[in-house]
């Protein structure tokens, strides 16, 4: 569905986060997203020209961390992937500790503001 329309993939995530913000009365909450991975089954050709919906999805994961304040991404790239998709339960550790530390940035940052 998103892989036909880009452009509503950035206020979709963009509006969620908002939302969330709104719904629990923290407009300052830090918000880290793991930038998804692009496994073989997110992604099962090459896509070179970056048109695939997992190249769609994974850009607007980076502006939304580039345009809206209180928003870090993570990589996971670097990572191997087991049964395609998934992490062992040890780089599940280092995702835990990426998360944590983007946290801790994100937080200081809004209280520095």
């Amino acid at each position: 569905m998103l892989g036909r329309y880009p452009a509503a993939v950035w206020p979709v995530l963009s509006d969620l986060i908002g939302a969330l913000r709104n719904r629990y009365a923290t407009e300052e909450t830090p918000f880290v997203l793991a930038r998804s991975v692009n496994s073989r089954i997110a992604q099962p050709t090459s896509d070179p020209e970056m048109k695939s919906p997992m190249a769609i999805v994974r850009g607007a994961q980076n502006q939304i961390a580039k345009t809206v304040a209180g928003v870090a991404t993570i990589n996971v790239d670097d990572l191997p992937n087991v049964n395609t998709h998934h992490f062992t339960a040890t780089d599940q550790l280092v995702i835990g500790h990426r998360f944590g530390a983007a946290f801790k940035r994100l937080h200081k940052d809004a209280d520095a503001r």
